[in-house]
């Protein structure tokens, strides 16, 4: 999530950090380090305040890897798992990426196209 300027993991505070993180702050993510064949759907919506347009706009230039997104003017952070209407603008389109890897096999933590 962003907070500030940077794309952090999630805020517990000073002492929540320090358990979770053994750290006074969450750490960044580290963007760089996905590799650029990984692939990647990204679903963000014109009404989500968690993962607003800017932010996702932002994520997606500093991703070095392409990136199909499903972008959805009147969806909100949770209406792409429960919205009334998922089944038909969202999982569709989830269903139809996955299918893409059928012929994939995974290896040793690397994918194989067969």
């Amino acid at each position: 999530m962003v907070r500030g300027s940077n794309f952090s993991m999630f805020d517990y505070g000073t002492y929540g950090n320090l358990k979770a993180y053994n750290q006074t702050t969450p750490p960044l993510y580290e963007l760089g380090k996905i590799p650029t064949a990984f692939p990647m759907l990204l679903c963000s919506g014109g009404q989500d305040a968690l993962a607003d347009p800017q932010d996702v706009k932002r994520l997606l230039s500093e991703l070095k890897s392409d990136v199909l997104t499903l972008y959805l003017a009147n969806y909100a952070h949770a209406d792409f798992v429960v919205g009334t209407r998922a089944n038909l603008d969202v999982y569709p389109v989830i269903i139809a990426y996955f299918r893409t890897f059928e012929t994939a096999s995974f290896e040793g933590g690397h994918v194989r196209m067969l």
